[in-house]
């Protein structure tokens, strides 16, 4: 049987196994109080899911655990969705493009295109985006363009 965790505010993560709910507990992401909802939609209180492990303590605090926490002091924690740079990425590629062509056209707004462009690829790779090395490389040639156009 797998389970999703319901968040305070009503928002479900999973699903997840027992075995995978185990791990979340001995990573303080899941408590005893916590909420769960089976694959049948029925919700049940983590600690009346068989075969889930709590320890005697209380789950250590937010401010002692190393993972992040949504949502008040002592309620049952949910995932933080994590930034990957993929608005980054996307828009250092747009940006990179628009730089090639506009330093064809008008030479000034090429570059700053390509610079707006090169500081969303660093943001994007930053926060681990792959695609951002290419919004990188289009916007290092919009700007490279520039200086072509400018000195040549």
């Amino acid at each position: 049987m797998r389970y999703f965790v319901i968040s305070p505010d009503g928002q479900k993560y999973g699903p997840a196994d027992v075995p995978t709910l185990n791990q979340w507990i001995i990573e303080a992401r899941l408590n005893s109080t916590s909420m769960l909802e089976d694959e049948a939609g029925s919700r049940l209180v983590a600690s009346a899911v068989s075969g889930l492990n709590f320890p005697m303590q209380p789950p250590p605090t937010a401010a002692h655990s190393n993972y992040p926490r949504v949502g008040p002091q002592g309620a049952a924690p949910i995932y933080q969705q994590v930034d990957t740079g993929g608005s980054e990425a996307t828009r250092s590629i747009v940006l990179g493009g628009v730089s090639i062509v506009l330093g064809f056209i008008f030479a000034y707004a090429g570059l700053a295109t390509g610079i707006y462009g090169v500081i969303a690829g660093v943001g994007g790779l930053t926060k681990g985006s792959k695609k951002a090395y290419i919004g990188l490389a289009l916007s290092i040639i919009g700007i490279v363009m520039w200086v072509a156009k400018r000195f040549m």
